[in-house]
């Protein structure tokens, strides 16, 4: 199970949380509105202008969000928790399989992840520090890691004693290159040629290989 998302400073925290299906509904209009007209790259917009997209009155939206920063916050929320579930389903369809082979979906789910999500994501990384929603990002790197931990961990090729270490520097790692692409606009992106690259990259980087190897430690090394 994801654990709770760090609590947001106060001024973009939610008013109330919906409680009935029908505020569940107006609050997800909201959220949904929100990120609409993030994926239109519009660079100014309006909590009376989410309102009226969601179909609801100014004075509803108020009940649940103090301003536009909190609106953002929580969608930047959703997304966090979004993108660990549909991590979790992916490697749910990979169980069994062998580890080389496992790399290539969950590397092309992410990257579709992000190439879907680009206009929305390029918004929330320019204003995550602005709503107090860094942390956010660091821990579903961390969630991300734990969750590729669990799946490998009872894997004989692995040892367990570096695996953790080197799925977050994988992690970061991919996401980083990821990160990048969706700030900035890439000229020649080409997205077949990145998964392939970031394939052999989270391989590398945890030591996936073709037929299993042991665990590189000091006594093992060459004499100096």
């Amino acid at each position: 199970m994801t654990k709770a998302l760090p609590t947001a400073n106060l001024r973009y925290a939610i008013r109330k949380s919906p409680l009935q299906r029908r505020s569940e509904v107006t609050f997800q209009s909201i959220l949904q509105a929100t990120i609409r007209f993030l994926g239109t790259e519009q660079k100014s917009f309006t909590t009376a202008q989410i309102a009226k997209v969601a179909g609801i009155s100014v004075g509803s939206l108020y009940q649940y969000f103090p301003n536009k920063q909190a609106i953002v916050a929580k969608v930047i929320e959703v997304h966090a928790y979004e993108s660990i579930k549909r991590l979790q389903k992916v490697l749910a369809t990979v169980e069994g399989s062998e580890p080389i082979d496992c790399v290539g979906p969950l590397v092309s789910y992410i990257v579709e992840f992000y190439d879907e999500r680009k206009f929305v994501l390029r918004f929330l990384y320019r204003h995550i520090f602005e709503v107090y929603r860094e942390e956010i990002l660091r821990k579903v790197k961390r969630d991300a890691a734990e969750a590729l931990f669990n799946f490998l961990q009872d894997r004989k090729q692995f040892s367990n004693e570096e695996l953790r270490s080197n799925l977050v520097l994988c992690v970061n790692a991919v996401v980083g290159v990821l990160e990048h692409y969706v700030q900035y606009d890439v000229e020649g992106f080409d997205k077949d040629n990145l998964k392939r690259q970031l394939t052999t990259l989270a391989r590398r980087s945890v030591g996936i290989t073709e037929n299993p190897v042991r665990s590189i430690t000091r006594s093992s090394l060459p004499p100096t």
